[in-house]
């Protein structure tokens, strides 16, 4: 688990956010540096922690899920509780070697 995340501030910028409501970009923001993120940008993330950490409630966070699917953003897997951010690379660049050994550790554990 990863205990740092830097958003760069080209992230507001970007063409994928730039027609998303402030509530989708708040969502992806949370999914992009949350406690639970890993270096491959694969991790365990149950909804009730998401429920915990942001305030909004159960079916809110399913419906916020559900947009970022449908935008392409994110794929979730109810069953396993776990999320993939298909572009975490663009977002987590890997500056250096020790960040593609921290890849390759968390991958191990997805």
């Amino acid at each position: 688990m990863a205990k740092f995340r830097q958003v760069h501030t080209q992230f507001w910028r970007d063409g994928d956010f730039v027609d998303l409501t402030p509530e989708d970009r708040y969502f992806f923001l949370y999914l992009l540096t949350n406690p639970q993120t890993t270096y491959c940008g694969i991790y365990s993330l149950p909804i009730n922690i998401i429920v915990a950490d942001i305030g909004y409630n159960r079916e809110t966070v399913l419906n916020l899920l559900g947009r970022m699917e449908t935008y392409g953003k994110i794929k979730y897997n109810h069953e396993t509780k776990e999320v993939f951010i298909p572009k975490w690379i663009h977002y987590n660049p890997l500056s250096h070697k020790g960040l593609l050994e921290g890849v390759k550790a968390s991958l191990k554990e997805v």
